[in-house]
């Protein structure tokens, strides 16, 4: 069974050596911008000759590899929750968006908490 396993590597030095110096470099597909990214709040910007997706709202130059359309909405739902609710539904359900607390010690005593009612 060992022998199976374990195979004896023999390198020719001629073969090393052409090999390293005609390796292929494989190349970086990047997304490209779209006009419909502007409809989950980001533009485009180019910084050092690439396209990343910009934020309108707080300004922040995201990676080029959340240039997905997922990716965008994530950020604009889960960062800018306030904001959407303030513009649709006005101050009010904004404030109460915000006296909601986030710690996830509060989130899960409460489903507990929920859990034990209904039971």
């Amino acid at each position: 069974m060992d022998k199976f396993l374990s195979r004896k590597r023999t390198f020719d030095n001629n073969k090393a050596s052409t090999s390293a110096q005609t390796s292929i470099v494989p190349k970086i597909k990047s997304r490209k911008y779209s006009q419909e990214y502007l409809n989950f709040g980001f533009t485009i910007t180019e910084v050092n000759g690439e396209e990343k997706p910009l934020c309108v709202i707080c300004s922040k130059i995201l990676a080029a590899d959340s240039m997905k359309p997922n990716k965008l909405k994530r950020h604009f739902e889960t960062l800018h929750a306030i904001e959407i609710v303030e513009t649709m539904f006005g101050d009010n359900f904004a404030k109460e968006l915000q006296s909601i607390p986030l710690s996830n010690d509060t989130i899960s005593r409460r489903i507990d908490d929920i859990a034990w009612l209904k039971m």
